[in-house]
C-alpha cells in the first residue's frame, strides 16, 4: 500500500490540469512534467524493492497504466492550449474585418452626405454603429 497510494495520488494531481485556465501554458505544464517526473521516480523505486524476474510485475504495470494516464492529460493540456490560442485568433481577424467594413461604411457615407445633405439619417447610423461596435 506504500507504493500504489502515491501513485493513485500523482495521478490524481495530474488532473488538476483539467480545471486550470486554459491559458496558463506555464502552470499546466509544470504540474504536468513534475508529475511524469514523479511516475517515472514511483517505476524506479518499485523495481528497487522487487525481486528481478523475467516479466512484468503488477506493480510496474499499474505505474506504466498511470504513467500512459499522466501524459495523456499533458498532451490533452496542450492541445486546449493551441485550440484556445486559434479560436482568439480567429475572433481577432472576424473583429479586424468587422472594423475595416465599417471603415468602409463610414467612408461612403461621407462621400455619400458631400453629394446629398437631405439623406444625413443614413450617415447617422453608420457613425452610431462605428461607436458602438468600438466600446
Amino acid at each position: 500500500m506504500g507504493f500504489y497510494l502515491p501513485c493513485i495520488a500523482c495521478t490524481i494531481a495530474s488532473w488538476l490540469q483539467f480545471w486550470m485556465d486554459q491559458t496558463a501554458v506555464g502552470d499546466r505544464a509544470g504540474l504536468g512534467i513534475t508529475t511524469v517526473l514523479t511516475e517515472i521516480f514511483l517505476l524506479e523505486f518499485s523495481d528497487a524493492g522487487m525481486p528481478k524476474v523475467s516479466y512484468m510485475k503488477a506493480a510496474e504495470l499499474f505505474v506504466v497504466v498511470s504513467f500512459g494516464f499522466i501524459f495523456l492529460a499533458l498532451v490533452e493540456s496542450a492541445i486546449v492550449y493551441k485550440a484556445t490560442f486559434w479560436s482568439v485568433l480567429r475572433e481577432d481577424k472576424r473583429e479586424l474585418e468587422k472594423d475595416v467594413h465599417l471603415d468602409k461604411v463610414i467612408r461612403y457615407s461621407e462621400t455619400f452626405k458631400q453629394t446629398q445633405p437631405q439623406d444625413s439619417w443614413f450617415v447617422f447610423k453608420a457613425i452610431n454603429l462605428r461607436y458602438k461596435f468600438q466600446t
